[in-house]
C-alpha cells in the first residue's frame, strides 16, 4: 500500500505533529501562583508607581478611591500650595483621607 519513503514520512509527520500539540499544550497552560514570583512583579509594579507631584489627572485616577473629581482637587491644592512634601500630606486635600492614602502605599509616591 504505502512504499517505505511514504511511511517514513507519515510516521515523521505524525511525530512533528504530536511535538507541536504537546508544546502547545506546554505553553497554554498558566503558571501556578507558588511558580509566579513576587520579585517579577515588583519592577512592574514600579513603573506604575504614581508621582503626586508630576501626575496629572488621568495618572491620579488609577489610584484607589481617586475619582476625577476628587483628583482636580489634589492637581489645584498643589497648584495653590506646591510640591507635596510627603504622601501624608495629601490628606490635607478636601476629599482625601488618611486610609485612601494607606491604600495607596507602593502606588502611589511624592518626588
Amino acid at each position: 500500500m504505502f512504499t517505505p519513503r511514504e511511511r517514513r514520512f507519515l510516521a515523521l509527520a505524525a511525530a512533528a505533529a504530536v511535538c507541536i500539540v504537546s508544546l502547545a499544550f506546554w505553553y497554554a497552560v498558566p503558571p501556578s501562583p507558588a511558580q509566579a514570583s513576587s520579585a517579577a512583579v515588583e519592577p512592574l509594579r514600579e513603573s506604575f508607581r504614581v508621582d503626586l507631584n508630576t501626575a496629572g489627572v488621568d495618572a491620579m485616577t488609577t489610584l484607589p478611591g481617586l475619582g476625577e473629581k476628587k483628583a482636580r482637587a489634589v492637581l489645584e491644592y498643589r497648584l495653590a500650595h506646591g510640591r507635596f512634601q510627603s504622601l501624608d500630606e495629601v490628606a490635607q486635600v478636601p476629599g482625601v483621607t488618611q486610609d485612601m492614602i494607606d491604600e495607596w502605599q507602593g502606588l502611589a509616591y511624592v518626588s
